[in-house]
């Protein structure tokens, strides 16, 4: 499903508790082994979030870990999503300025989103190594999930989501970001789910 891009403007006010609000689940990325290649960057958790009867759709922030070295310079992000489901890339953050994490795709979110935002592209990825010993902030990047043609009666079956997202990076080309064993982010029907439901997994 090809995706799309916008980019919400910020608004003077925010409210802060917002952030403690936003449903939805997350499941962090197991430590790699002494294995892993060397250079390249993943996802740290996997975030669902649920459709409501009224948005049809939801917000997720997710984190970068970049395993290599060095920062990575990403020049275009190209997700890559199960039929039905419109992807729209937001833009990154360091979420310094507040983030939605999981969340329902309403005004206040959205204005959360919003104010967090740092930009489109360029943007840098910090090595892990320089996160983990807090010199550099972690970077995430913001999508809104939404429902295409005929995306209502695929969501009364499963869950739609997003399998990878595509880095297009100034040092080493295209790197195909994942998390492991698994999708990235869904979108999930609200609960009570229909009968015959397949869950996120």
């Amino acid at each position: 499903m090809p995706a799309t891009r916008g980019f919400l403007l910020p608004l003077a006010s925010l409210v802060a508790s917002l952030a403690a609000a936003a449903c939805g689940s997350t499941e962090h990325e197991p430590r790699k082994t002494a294995e892993a290649v060397e250079q390249s960057v993943a996802f740290q958790e996997r975030v669902t979030t649920p459709a409501t009867s009224k948005t049809m759709g939801g917000l997720v922030t997710l984190r970068l870990r970049n395993n290599g070295p060095s920062a990575i310079t990403v020049r275009d992000v190209l997700p890559v999503s199960d039929p039905h489901l419109i992807v729209t890339y937001l833009g990154h953050t360091t979420c310094e300025r507040g983030c939605a994490g999981a969340a329902p795709d309403t005004p206040p979110f959205r204005r959360l989103v919003a104010a967090g935002v740092d930009g489109l592209v360029p943007f840098s990825v910090p090595p892990e190594v320089a996160v983990s010993a807090q010199k550099q902030p972690p970077v995430s990047i913001v999508f809104r999930l939404s429902i295409g043609a005929g995306g209502e009666i695929a969501l009364q079956r499963g869950c739609l989501k997003v399998q990878e997202v595509n880095l297009q990076t100034q040092q080493l080309g295209p790197i195909l970001a994942t998390f492991s064993g698994g999708f990235v982010a869904a979108l999930e029907h609200v609960d009570p789910k229909p009968s015959g439901y397949q869950p996120c997994t």
